[in-house]
């Protein structure tokens, strides 16, 4: 069962330095140009109903964390989740999953 949350924990971890990097290299400009988030937003319907579901997402995930785990540093990752969404609930995560397999 320990290997079975590292294992999780260590997905959860790659996928986040996967997002940071595939931004990272997106703000270089190596996928194209960006329309911007107001054109966004006022020509797609399905990303205004995304950008809703990441804020939902996101506070459900901050509470989550303050009512459901016992760890001292939960409320500044809830806090972070606010405002910064799934980058402080990725690593949050894995944090998490990997304590778990240490515990068992």
């Amino acid at each position: 069962m320990k290997f079975k949350y590292r294992l999780i924990s260590l997905v959860i971890l790659f996928s986040w330095l996967g997002t940071i990097i595939l931004l990272a290299l997106d703000a270089r400009g190596l996928f194209g140009s960006d329309i911007g988030l107001e054109n966004t937003l006022a020509t797609s319907s399905f990303a205004r109903g995304m950008f809703i579901d990441i804020g939902a997402l996101s506070t459900l995930a901050a509470i989550w964390i303050i009512f459901a785990t016992k760890y001292w540093f939960r409320f500044l990752f809830a806090f972070a989740s606010l405002f910064i969404g799934s980058f402080a609930v990725m690593p949050f995560l894995a944090i998490h999953f990997w304590i778990i397999s240490r515990q068992k």
